[in-house]
């Protein structure tokens, strides 16, 4: 009996001994797993540290490019109004009725490039009338629905048209000298001119003149409401 209680007792030290060894053991694994824990939340929050600062630099370029293209916007809208075509309209001449060389009233405007490249396609439509001093409110220029000319003009006042219209009709003779002078009527020129400038761009200018005689000179005043331009 003796003997049997002496090798319980030694197998049960033993038995303890192991179990207490794998007691350190798992101690030691789970300070390892605590590191490893550990470890993987501070990987963790630097990856998102990097996530917002990536996130807050690519806003910073979205910004700088939003920036970049606005400046190439106004850029080219500059250039493009500082080389494109301006058609404008100047004072031209005209002519007095003489029935009895079948001429009626006749007036004549000029058309001027004033821009730094060429009007491309221009086309108009033009005419010519006896009309009240002051023109009624209610007048509405009318045109033809026709447009004459497709052309090229350059730019420089060497380049520039003359738009000739003829008005319908024959006054009454003893009007002509009163006509002249724009007492009570006169002669009129009004139109529309569309063209297209370098960049491709459809423009137009309106434009509506008074024509009238100091002497032989013809002198012309502007009608505001019908002198326009894109």
């Amino acid at each position: 009996m003796v003997i049997v209680t002496a090798l319980a007792v030694r197998y049960a030290v033993k038995t303890l001994r192991a179990i207490n060894a794998q007691v350190k053991e798992m101690q030691t694994t789970g300070q390892q797993t605590d590191k490893l824990i550990q470890e993987a939340i501070r990987q963790s929050e630097e990856a998102a540290k990097l996530a917002h600062a990536m996130e807050a630099t690519a806003k910073g370029i979205d910004a700088s490019t939003k920036v970049g293209m606005d400046s190439v916007a106004i850029g080219t809208q500059r250039s493009a109004q500082q080389l494109r075509a301006y058609i404008c309209v100047a004072v031209g001449g005209a002519f007095y009725q003489e029935r009895a060389k079948n001429l009626k009233f006749i007036a004549q405007t000029l058309l001027i490039n004033t821009g730094n490249t060429p009007a491309h396609k221009l086309g108009f439509r033009v005419k010519a009338a006896v009309l009240p001093v002051p023109l009624p409110e209610d007048f509405s220029f009318p045109l033809s629905s026709t447009t004459a000319g497709s052309m090229v003009v350059g730019p420089g006042p060497q380049q520039g048209i003359t738009l000739t219209a003829m008005v319908d009709d024959f006054v009454p003779d003893q009007d002509v000298d009163a006509i002249k002078i724009a007492d009570g009527r006169a002669l009129y020129i009004w139109g529309i001119i569309e063209y297209e400038d370098v960049f491709k761009q459809q423009q137009t200018t309106r434009f509506c003149q008074l024509l009238h005689w100091i002497g032989d000179r013809v002198m012309g005043t502007y009608i505001p409401r019908h002198n326009d331009a894109t």
